[in-house]
């Protein structure tokens, strides 16, 4: 089984070139006996120049995780904290008040950090 979801993850890396490839749920817990399989596949199938990139990484938040990610996204879509202060970009030669297509600037999104 390990096998087979790591060749899906690998076709899938090809096409898309995640950093990180995270197994969560049912499928975390059974640890090595199948990340280990899974991680061989990956590696085998993933094309080189994209091989040292990637991260298979067992997910850490368990259950709770789904709630997490919507809180996450809750937080940083919500118009109440979009007057919050954000941390000011380095102004470089191409800023200006405009957009990149001239429309106004888009209002400051929260940076998340990961959880470890």
């Amino acid at each position: 089984m390990g096998t087979e979801i790591g060749r899906v993850l690998a076709a899938l890396s090809n096409a898309i070139g995640p950093r990180v490839i995270v197994i969560g749920g049912e499928l975390a817990e059974i640890g090595a006996p199948l990340l280990g399989p899974v991680q061989e596949a990956l590696d085998a199938g993933a094309v080189p120049i994209s091989r040292h990139r990637l991260t298979l990484r067992r997910a850490a938040l368990g259950d709770v995780a789904g709630a997490l990610g919507g809180v996450a996204l809750a937080l940083g879509e919500s118009p109440l904290l979009s007057r919050y202060p954000a941390a000011e970009p380095e102004p470089g030669p191409a800023d200006s008040s405009a957009g990149r297509y001239g429309e106004a600037a888009a209002r400051p999104r929260l940076a998340l950090t990961p959880l470890s």
